[in-house]
């Protein structure tokens, strides 16, 4: 995106946690100074707190996890990347573009998806001129005209250069006045959205994985309404069992429990963990997150333990075309499940009060990654 990088980035996203901690200046026992100033620090901090949870709705339906305040959505993305905007490729911008397109609202900032249309627009150009230039290549060998052909290596330097920019380009030029003032192209459901003349009706919510939801209960962020326990919030273990009850038996191997070892895992590690369906994979690592720059490994998660039978190489190096396509180092995360007798023990001690018994739960298993790399044999001979 244009934003990677830029200051205004960097000091937008600075919360891996959506977690307010008060942070104090330093305090000198033998200067009263000090401690008055910390002592207001303190209560300005504690007055201006976010010290309200997120509300998150289960729909039990669809087994969906949705946040709908838009507050509480750009929140949640802007400390630490969490959830998906139903209508957006990512971070939910949907309402901004909508009033872009319907109301005609000026807005500075750039949505990802604009900068996305923008570079396909710039690509699809280089792709004609480059069209061009072969069948004038082809024409002129056809001729035999050699001045014709040296003539031709500017266009191509050009070309080249053309085509560098276009994975730099940044947000989409501002439309001049006389293309803003020609008429918006409406479509007949646009107009159910419209409440007035400078505010829609967004129907767009962040949809938040299972493990996303889970890591961010036991962190104490977000509450979940039990509709089984008069409506409370979840605990984390109550979440938990919930979870692993949904996903199938109660045991080992069970798949929630596999894939948010495996979360909570490389969390733990300091990545930006998302779900990699896209390309094949079960997760995605960020250094720092979507806005900073491209993810940098699919990994693909893999039981050591597990009844079904172990997948093929053609299943991996398939997956691997895709990962690489892409610009991605692929990860085997291997996990070895504990016995059934050692889960036992610890899944039946569980206390609803006790969040660290997920803790528990997960040291029993034991993670392993290998990189994958396909052997090119023209690539890689003495």
């Amino acid at each position: 995106m244009s934003a990677k990088n830029s200051r205004e980035t960097v000091s937008k996203f600075t919360k891996p946690l959506p977690i307010e901690v008060i942070q104090l200046p330093a305090v000198y026992p033998q200067n009263p100074i000090s401690w008055l100033i910390a002592a207001i620090s303190f209560v300005s901090q504690v007055i201006t707190i976010r010290n309200k949870k997120i509300h998150v709705i289960f729909d039990e339906d669809d087994c969906s996890f949705k946040v709908t305040s838009k507050k509480d959505m750009d929140y949640l993305w802007d400390s630490g990347f969490y959830g998906k905007g139903s209508l957006s490729r990512s971070e939910p911008t949907w309402l901004l573009r909508a009033q872009k397109r319907i109301l005609g609202v000026e807005e500075p900032k750039t949505t990802g998806e604009e900068i996305v249309r923008y570079r396909r627009q710039l690509r699809g150009e280089y792709k004609q001129e480059r069209n061009k230039l072969l069948q004038l290549e082809r024409q002129y060998k056809l001729e035999n005209n050699e001045e014709k052909l040296k003539e031709l290596e500017s266009m191509r330097q050009k070309l080249s250069e053309q085509r560098d920019r276009i994975s730099k380009a940044g947000p989409p030029p501002t439309p001049t006045q006389s293309t803003s003032e020609e008429p918006k192209k409406s479509r007949p459901e646009d107009e159910e959205l419209i409440i007035d003349s400078r505010t829609l009706r967004n129907i767009e919510y962040l949809e938040l994985t299972p493990c996303e939801v889970l890591f961010l209960v036991y962190m104490d962020a977000i509450e979940i309404d039990n509709s089984n326990n008069d409506n409370h919030p979840f605990t984390t273990i109550e979440l938990l069992k919930y979870l692993v009850d949904m996903f199938g038996e109660v045991e080992p191997n069970n798949y929630l429990l596999i894939m948010y070892a495996v979360y909570f895992h490389y969390k733990s590690l300091g990545w930006c963990v998302k779900s990699d369906l896209k390309f094949s994979s079960d997760f995605v690592l960020y250094q720092r997150g979507p806005p900073f720059h491209h993810a940098a490994f699919a990994v693909t998660v893999l039981q050591n333990s597990s009844k079904e039978p172990f997948k093929n190489w053609t299943h991996f190096g398939s997956i691997y075309r895709v990962v690489s396509a892409v610009k991605k180092t692929m990860v085997l995360c291997y996990i070895d499940s504990p016995t059934q007798e050692e889960f036992s023990k610890v899944w039946d001690g569980l206390d609803k009060k006790d969040p660290e018994g997920l803790i528990k739960l997960l040291n029993l298993y034991t993670i392993q990654e290998m990189v994958y790399k396909r052997w090119t044999p023209s690539r890689t001979r003495m």
